[in-house]
């Protein structure tokens, strides 16, 4: 289900949040720590940095987007609960997933492996998941036809002060392969704000790792 789309034309600045909440989900489907057994094909994609990241429990919080360019918006937690829940239930399903950590995007990218380790578990043998980490230049391997097609996408090394070139290339890899899931790790933004804004693609799911020295502005109408 897309819940959230960039909105068009003449971006507003609104003086009231409009919630955003999700359909209830079953309680029991909702995982309630984030961990990743390293072995397997998880193993051989995802770096070694990112298992510096010991396993969290998954409790989501509400947040606000913050960006001038969108009315503003209040996420509730539910959201994110049935993001995930969507994602286990069908794990290949082609879909823009934002994944944010604030002011480092560390538990981010443990939860990108946890994605990409359901993934490999229901595709097993299928499964050909690409962990890119974008760096700057005009060089994109990613678009060589010759390589065999993913089963799956996750970026990462994107901020908001990234530059347009490396946002080009995460544009140009996101519209590429239009037709598996897509995991965008972003680091210092809220995922809503970032993705509308800096990428302008649909977001079908939303997961936000804030710590608590981030100041948060949340007003609840």
């Amino acid at each position: 289900m897309e819940f959230i789309k960039p909105g068009s034309g003449k971006p507003k600045r609104a003086t009231k949040v409009k919630q955003v909440v999700a359909e209830p989900v079953d309680e029991s489907e909702i995982p309630i720590r984030i961990e990743v057994q390293q072995k397997g094909t998880v193993a051989s994609v995802v770096p070694g940095s990112v298992w510096r990241q010991t396993p969290f429990r998954w409790e989501p919080k509400p947040f606000a987007t913050v960006s001038d360019e969108l009315n503003e918006k209040f996420i509730e937690p539910s959201v994110q609960d049935a993001s995930l829940v969507r994602f286990i239930k069908k794990p290949h399903q082609p879909m823009v997933y934002g994944v944010a950590g604030n002011p480092d995007d560390s538990k981010a990218k443990l939860f990108a492996a946890y994605l990409v380790n359901v993934h490999c578990k229901r595709l097993q043998g299928d499964a050909n998941p690409w962990w890119i980490n974008l760096v700057g230049g005009f060089d994109n391997q990613w678009l060589d036809p010759q390589r065999p097609r993913p089963s799956m996408i996750v970026l990462t090394n994107l901020t908001p002060q990234s530059t347009s070139q490396k946002l080009e290339k995460a544009r140009d890899i996101l519209e590429t392969y239009p037709d598996v899931p897509r995991i965008v790790v972003v680091a210092g933004a809220d995922p809503l704000s970032f993705l509308a804004t800096r990428l302008h693609v649909a977001v079908h799911g939303l997961a936000y790792f804030c710590e608590a020295l981030i100041r948060q502005k949340i007003e609840v109408i």
